[in-house]
């Protein structure tokens, strides 16, 4: 037997057929049905569908510009409804469903694996998108993440299965309005808007902790670290142990966060140790560079006990006022003129090793 959903009249219906010869067309309300077999084998019409919709490869499943209803199968499956209130399923596998414009219906089950939604709606239409989520998922069962590049995530507490929905908090026109639940209950997109960025976190031993191109959030927890925001304006925050923060050319504006009494260390590595200048803002220390627009702001710097060492050139670590002193000494000493020149030259020298 094999199941496929079609819209007739206007209608949506639910096909089934055997051996190509058609046994019954369902056109109105065909998810309140259930399905008993002889073997006293019962489904509900979601479980129906995944088991016997025609088709278990991956495809491109297509609507139209009017109400669509386009189901997946089994594996990974991309569905594009176009215009029109569509409804998209994508069933087993790692799907990705692009509703289109209109006010589209994402249906999400356990066991659907990590589907992706894109979402282009025209804001100026005013439609109202919903991801319904099916037996078994509850409102406390939904874990939402807010991701660096502006994703949205959204997640099945203790499973692998989850939601992305690409460029949520980029674009009002791609996101999801409601996350609706079989009880009744509905969360809405004001709730998320104040969502925080999920942070990076370490654990209790030496790591590496590298951010992305985004603005990201890393805890490094106990440890020895080396924190690096890799791009975007970051929030570092080393916490316990002797960490050590990458200082890099198109790193971003980055905030770190330390704890009293302990060491750290600012890493350079692209530029000369003396194109390092510093700024105290309130009680903070703003490190910057000669010549580039990136900076790493010591939050608490001059209220706090804290020994900030600097390491760069190849060289060993130095204490980092010191460092800063010597450099503020020399470009007091130079003109103008020398002090433009040691711009250009920097920029010059950026642009040739990068």
């Amino acid at each position: 037997m094999s199941a496929s959903v079609s819209t007739l009249a206007g209608q949506t219906a639910l096909i089934l057929t055997l051996a190509g010869v058609e046994l019954a067309t369902i056109t109105q309300g065909y998810n309140s049905f259930g399905f008993e077999f002889a073997d006293g084998t019962r489904l509900t019409a979601d479980d129906f569908l995944l088991s016997y919709r025609t088709g278990t490869g991956t495809g491109n499943l297509y609507g139209t510009h009017n109400d669509d209803t386009l189901l997946g199968g089994q594996t990974a499956d991309n569905l594009f409804g176009f215009a029109g209130d569509d409804t998209l399923w994508g069933g087993r596998g790692d799907d990705v469903l692009e509703g289109g414009l209109g006010s589209d219906d994402y249906r999400y089950r356990l066991g659907d694996g990590h589907d992706t939604i894109v979402e282009t709606d025209d804001i100026s239409l005013s439609g109202q998108d919903q991801v319904s989520f099916g037996v078994g998922i509850t409102s406390s069962d939904v874990i939402f993440n807010r991701r660096p590049n502006g994703d949205l995530s959204v997640m099945v507490a203790g499973l692998t299965d989850a939601i992305t929905i690409t460029g949520w908090y980029n674009d009002v026109a791609s996101r999801v309005e409601t996350f609706a639940f079989v009880d009744g209950e509905t969360i809405t997109s004001d709730t998320l808007l104040g969502l925080a960025i999920a942070p990076q976190t370490g654990g209790a031993g030496n790591e590496t902790l590298i951010g992305s191109e985004y603005r990201d959030i890393i805890l490094a927890g106990v440890g020895a670290d080396v924190l690096a925001g890799n791009g975007g304006d970051d929030d570092l925050y080393g916490e316990a142990g002797t960490d050590t923060y990458q200082f890099r050319l198109g790193g971003g504006a980055d905030q770190l966060f330390e704890v009293a009494g302990e060491t750290s260390i600012i890493d350079i590595t692209g530029f000369d140790l003396s194109r390092l200048t510093g700024t105290r803002i309130n009680d903070d220390l703003r490190l910057g560079v000669t010549g580039a627009a990136d900076s790493m702001t010591l939050t608490n710097f001059y209220v706090m006990t804290h020994d900030w060492q600097v390491s760069g050139n190849g060289g060993g670590t130095r204490d980092l006022e010191t460092v800063l002193a010597e450099n503020e000494a020399y470009q007091s000493n130079r003109s103008e003129l020398e002090h433009l020149q040691d711009v250009l030259l920097a920029k010059i020298t950026d642009q040739a090793n990068h």
